[in-house]
């Protein structure tokens, strides 16, 4: 049995982060531009990402990547295409120093989100181990009220790595690896997340 990083208080301040977070990211991607400016990506609902065997919302059609534009999150959780359709990017500089990337397909109680944290001193190239702490991955699920995070106890897997990151156009994109997330509540349950990538702009907080 896998020990749980996320009992007691932990989970607490776990969940409080988590849901700023997505009200945050919500708010914040109602209309954000496309790196690439081909468009933008904001709100709807997904047809194709469906979620994960983790109780996620949304139907399963075999999803497909929205990788061909030049804003996208994208990821497949334990084999099922994940595919965003809110997409928000920020750099906390007042408050760690810190990119939290976020993808959301779905609305209100059926929308599900990954978030994505890294440190804002990465440059193009630069690849971070997940540990849970700097660089984290989380998914949630609203509909069932499940998280699922890098087990700091554990020994975590997986890495990102920065394709490309311009601070004069507040852009940013890349990949992330295989890795495990656990439920932050039953850590005997575990979602495995594989293909990952985004491309997004950022804004200044």
């Amino acid at each position: 049995m896998k020990l749980s990083a996320y009992s007691g208080p932990w989970r607490f301040l776990l969940g409080a982060a988590l849901m700023l977070s997505v009200f945050s990211a919500c708010e914040k991607a109602r209309s954000i531009t496309d790196p690439n400016g081909t468009g933008s990506s904001s709100g709807g609902s997904s047809s194709g990402g469906g979620s994960s065997s983790a109780g996620g919302s949304g139907s399963s059609s075999g999803g497909g990547s929205s990788s061909s534009g030049g804003t996208y999150f994208d990821a497949s959780i334990n084999g099922t295409a994940w595919v965003a359709t809110t997409i928000s990017g920020f750099d906390a500089q007042s408050i760690g120093n810190t990119f939290g990337l976020t993808g959301i397909t779905g609305s209100g109680a059926n929308s599900t989100t990954f978030l994505l944290s890294i440190p804002d001193s990465v440059h193009t190239g630069s690849v971070l181990s997940f540990d849970g702490i700097g660089t984290s991955l989380s998914y949630i699920n609203v509909a069932t009220g499940v998280s699922y995070s890098i087990n700091v106890l554990g020994t975590p897997t997986g890495a990102v790595t920065i394709s490309s990151l311009n601070a004069t156009n507040k852009t940013i994109s890349g990949t992330f690896s295989q890795t495990v997330l656990y439920n932050s509540v039953n850590s005997n349950d575990s979602i495995t997340v594989t293909n990952g990538k985004f491309s997004m702009s950022y804004i200044i907080e």
